[in-house]
Formats: C-alpha cells, sequence, structure tokens
C-alpha cells in the first residue's frame, strides 16, 4: 500500500531515522570507496541543513515545497546573491564568494538548493542536496550582464523576464572586487535590452553528478573591459557527504556546531579559502559575439573556454514538458463542445485589468544613494559582432603586465555590490 507523507513528516522521520543510523554507520570507511545505507544518506543532509542554517533564520511551511528557509534580518528588498562577488574559477566556471555578513550561511545557502521569492514569505530556500558554485541563470545584452537566483526546475521559465528578481552591473564590470548594481528602478530597461544566455548547468558521467556556471564567458567579461580576467582557486566549504567537488573541505554537524562556539570565544572559525592565481588569467577575445539566447528546452550551455569539472561529463537531459491535466483543458474545449450542440455563449468578454506600471522597490540610503535629478550614464557599448562568426575566445594564457584600459562610469544611482574588501578569505 503506497503511503503519501506530508513534508513535515518527511523532515521528522527523515531526521529520527538519521539519528540512529548515524551511530549504526558512523564506524564504516567512505573514503575507500565504501557507501552508507541510502536511508542514512537521505537522513543526514536535512539534519545538516537544519543545524547550519537553523541560528540565521526560520523555517516555514510552504504550500507547495513543503519546509522552506528564511533568512532573519534581510531588508525587505534584499534577494539572494545580492551580497558578495563573482569570481572565475577553472574548475567550475563563474563561483560565488559572499560577503563577511552572510558567509556564515551563504556558503550552504548559495551552493545547494533553490531560491524562490513567494508573495507572502518574500525570498526563500528551498532545500536540495546538490552542490554548485552558484545555482543562477544569466543575461547579456551589448551593455548589461545580469543575474538571478535559480527556482527549483518545475517552476516554468515565464518569470525569467521579471525585473525584480534580476539584478545588472557593466558587462566589463562583473569580475571586480566591487561591482557596482545598476540602479532597480531601471530593471525593466535592462531585461529588454538583454536575453537569458545561460543556467547553471548540472553535468553527469555514469553515477556522478557535478554543476558547473559557466554562466557569460570570461575572454567576453575580458574584452568588454579592457583587461583580462584574473582566475581563483577556491576551496569551498560542502557537507559531509558532498561527493565530486574538488578540493572541497567536508563539513560535518558536529563541526558546524564546535565552530559557532569557536566564533563566540573569539577564535579563528573555519572559512572557505579564494585565492587569486596570479600566473594566470583569461584573455579578451577578439570580437564580443552578439547575446544567442537559450532554447525551449536549452538547461545552459559550456562555452570555449575547458572547465576541468565538465571533463568526460554531459548535460543532464532536461525533463519532458509536463502533459497537461484535463482540468485545464476543459475551458479550451469547452467552446467547441458548445457549439456542435448549437450552444453559444452568451456572456460578454471578461474585461482585462488596465496595465499596472511598474512598482519600484526603493533602496535604503545606506545600501544605494541614487541622485533624484542626475541620468544614468550607459557605459560604452564594445564592438559588436557581425554576420561572420567570431575568433574562438583564447584559452586561459599567463598574464602579462599590460595597461588596463580605464573602467567605464558607471550609471547614476549605481551601487557597490555589499563585498567587504577586508575580509579574511
Amino acid at each position: 500500500m503506497l503511503v503519501v507523507l506530508s513534508s513535515f513528516r518527511r523532515l521528522r522521520v527523515a531526521m529520527l531515522t538519521g539519528a540512529m543510523l548515524a551511530g549504526m554507520f558512523v564506524a564504516l570507511p567512505l573514503a575507500d570507496g565504501g557507501h552508507q545505507d541510502a536511508a542514512a544518506q537521505q537522513a543526514q543532509p536535512w539534519i545538516d541543513f537544519n543545524t547550519a542554517l537553523g541560528p540565521y533564520g526560520e523555517w516555514r511551511k510552504h504550500a507547495r515545497w513543503g519546509n522552506v528557509w528564511v533568512p532573519s534580518y534581510r531588508d525587505r528588498n534584499w534577494q539572494p546573491y545580492q551580497e558578495g562577488r563573482w569570481v572565475y574559477t577553472e574548475q567550475w566556471g563563474w563561483y560565488w564568494v559572499s560577503n563577511a555578513e552572510e558567509s556564515d550561511w551563504g556558503w550552504v545557502a548559495y551552493h545547494y538548493g533553490r531560491w524562490i521569492k513567494d508573495r507572502d514569505l518574500g525570498w526563500a530556500w528551498v532545500p536540495g542536496d546538490e552542490w554548485a558554485p552558484a545555482w543562477v541563470k544569466w543575461r547579456r545584452g551589448p551593455l548589461y550582464v545580469g543575474w538571478a537566483p535559480l527556482a527549483p526546475d518545475e517552476v516554468a521559465d515565464s518569470h525569467f523576464d521579471d525585473p525584480e528578481i534580476w539584478m545588472f552591473v557593466a558587462v566589463g564590470d562583473l569580475a571586480v572586487t566591487r561591482p557596482m548594481l545598476l540602479p532597480e528602478r531601471q530593471g525593466a530597461t535592462f531585461v529588454r535590452e538583454t536575453v537569458v544566455v545561460n543556467r547553471t548547468l548540472p553535468l553527469r558521467a555514469g553515477n556522478a553528478r557535478i554543476a558547473v556556471n559557466p554562466g557569460v564567458s570570461a575572454s567576453i567579461i575580458a574584452a568588454a573591459a579592457g583587461r583580462t580576467v584574473p582566475i581563483h582557486e577556491v576551496r569551498p566549504k560542502v557537507l559531509a557527504g558532498t561527493r565530486g567537488v574538488a578540493g572541497a573541505v567536508e563539513i560535518r554537524a558536529s563541526e558546524i556546531r564546535e565552530d559557532r562556539a569557536r566564533r563566540r570565544r573569539g577564535r579563528e572559525r573555519m572559512r572557505e579559502t579564494v585565492t587569486e592565481r596570479t600566473s594566470l588569467a583569461v584573455g579578451p577575445v577578439t570580437t564580443i559575439p552578439a547575446a544567442q539566447p537559450l532554447g525551449p528546452n536549452e538547461k545552459g550551455r559550456l562555452d570555449d573556454l575547458p572547465l576541468r569539472a565538465a571533463q568526460g561529463m554531459a548535460p543532464v537531459a532536461a525533463a519532458p514538458p509536463a502533459a497537461a491535466e484535463p482540468s485545464s483543458l476543459l475551458p479550451s474545449l469547452l467552446p467547441a463542445l458548445l457549439g456542435g450542440l448549437g450552444i453559444t455563449d452568451k456572456q460578454p468578454p471578461e474585461s482585462k485589468p488596465a496595465p499596472q506600471p511598474l512598482r519600484q522597490r526603493a533602496r535604503p540610503d545606506r545600501q544605494r544613494k541614487e541622485s533624484s535629478t542626475a541620468k544614468p550614464t550607459a557605459p560604452k557599448p564594445p564592438t559588436m559582432a557581425g554576420p561572420t562568426a567570431p575568433k574562438p575566445p583564447s584559452a586561459p594564457t599567463a598574464a602579462a603586465p599590460t595597461a588596463s584600459a580605464p573602467a567605464a562610469a558607471s550609471p547614476a544611482g549605481a551601487k557597490p555590490l555589499g563585498f567587504d574588501t577586508d575580509k579574511k578569505l
């Protein structure tokens, strides 16, 4: 007999099961190829999520997604992947580094699971046990590049054009230490002048899985910036049991608690390490190609810059579109059925509401200082490709001392990403 448990009951059963199995399997070796019981593998992430995120937010019940996590002390206009910066890696592509304020929980919530924007809860994190350098989607145009949190795969792509979920910078500013976020009040313009070009891409080879984030090619960013893009070496923190993340430091639930106590005593805490490789950098393409939008069933794409984690791996096949439920087909078929019986619908068509102006979300003065009179000055557009195919981007090369091009002027109202430059990485 099939028994369907609610999300809360599943969580409770998983935690109890994990607690019992932890004592049974703690002595089993894992490094030599052994593996835990399947039930223990499924239960452990839920225990670790609660330990890692519990002190920094609240678990709430969602009608569709079950238990979701909402971070505490966030401004109502806050959104994920806003407080930090992007660094480029040879291993996974673009990696999100949280600032000091969010680093205690960002190593989990920005690298596992997905984010949803709920009318009542605001931004909420949906748990997931697959690791990625970041779970985001990307837009690009001649002048701007943008990113937004990636929702669960079951969510339709219709929200991709919602200006309120996107953050934009000038193309050449993506890799700088303190990129200037462009004003949200111009979000509709930025969305209109860009297309969705990529998203975090899950890969698979047999039972091995990993996700990479090519995003916008680093060689395009280098061309727009007029300088090479630095390559970084990252040793991320991951939850115990996470497989396939090169150089990662596994953190168990007991170590999370010990680290929290160590911080309260003022001692050094466990950190991810981010190191710039001074001998390597990504060079620019000769001509910036026009942005090519993702296809309807395209779940991301690799670019011409090889990523180590992608070697020998293939993209996970996109799930076929869900079939329409019978109830959703009835309204479209009803007029034809009635017409065949000689019955017509005499009711007037339903009036559509008048279009409403775009709701502007004002940022706090401490985060974004906008001028009420100055008009934004768009950065100078890079050279775009003609009908001929662009030359392939150069592979990572040794960084030579070259004269950096002057940075393009940022539009009025631009705001730096909340990244603490004094943070010890």
